[in-house]
């Protein structure tokens, strides 16, 4: 049986790793514009909201208020994250994400009062160094600093907020009440974010949207929840909970090698050493944190 675990963990993370990697094609391909991307997490967002709402009573006025602003604010973190997968290269952009963890975190050792264990406080160390290996990139004389860690950085302080909202609200309602009203958060803020990109100018939304390969950002939605939901599965049928956290932490590592293979990345030996170390780093980092 436990084969069976390792086995149905390595794929869903090796599905999740191809997912970031079509997140890169599409960019790179022109077909899927950052609002077009917003616009299909909303898409999926609404329904789940709506059906929320059918099966769970209205919970407290400032509890619908704090999941409603997280979902703003997750799909504001997911158009920035577009922008960047724009911009840099996927496997650098995927182990930053990582710094979500710790910055919520912190977060939640300040507003809802868990503290961080001397464990945890390595885990910070050891992905804040992880990071600035992930943003320096050699070039013929000598070894730069990008901007890929200051694109991400404003996505993952976004989550990290998000998190510690979407928590408050799981812990003083329910989690069916908290993915409900954030999902119409996110169907709201990616109209929102839609109309506030276009500047009044509808026509230009409208060929953007149009020109989206909708049917794949749609499978990609489809194999987000199924790959956030295997986990949960897996551990509910009685995998050891450390196992399925040590293979769901090599996702980095994935999306590293499907890079290689299938985007045109940097493949120099320095360059290949720096990521990796920070690739490696980050996964020793979300080790720790578990």
């Amino acid at each position: 049986m436990t084969k069976f675990w390792v086995t149905l963990i390595l794929l869903n993370t090796g599905l999740r790793a191809a997912n970031s990697v079509l997140d890169k094609h599409l960019v790179n391909r022109k077909k899927a514009h950052p609002i077009a991307a917003v616009f299909s997490f909303g898409a999926v967002g609404l329904p789940i909201g709506l059906a929320g709402l059918i099966l769970h009573q209205w919970p407290p006025l400032n509890e619908v208020l704090k999941a409603l602003v997280a979902g703003h604010l997750f799909v504001t973190a997911v158009w920035l994250y577009y922008d960047a997968v724009s911009h840099e290269e996927i496997s650098r952009l995927v182990p930053l994400l990582r710094l979500a963890l710790i910055q919520k975190l912190v977060l939640a050792d300040r507003f809802l009062g868990d503290t961080l264990t001397t464990r945890q406080q390595g885990a910070f160390i050891a992905m804040l160094l992880s990071s600035v290996l992930l943003g320096l990139k050699p070039d013929r004389r000598s070894v730069a600093f990008t901007r890929t860690a200051w694109r991400i950085l404003p996505v993952t302080t976004l989550l990290a907020i998000r998190g510690v909202l979407i928590a408050h609200v799981y812990r003083t309602t329910s989690v069916g009440i908290g993915i409900a009203w954030e999902g119409l958060g996110i169907a709201i803020g990616s109209v929102l974010l839609a109309l506030i990109w276009a500047r009044g100018q509808p026509e230009v939304l409208w060929t953007v949207v149009r020109q989206a390969a909708w049917k794949i950002l749609l499978l990609e939605q489809a194999g987000r929840k199924i790959t956030s939901l295997i986990p949960a599965y897996v551990v509910a049928q009685g995998a050891p909970v450390a196992l399925v956290s040590v293979l769901g932490s090599m996702r980095p590592v994935w999306v590293w090698l499907l890079a290689l293979r299938f985007l045109d990345e940097r493949r120099e030996r320095h360059d290949l050493l720096l990521k990796g170390s920070g690739v490696l780093g980050m996964v020793l980092g979300v080790r720790l944190l578990g």
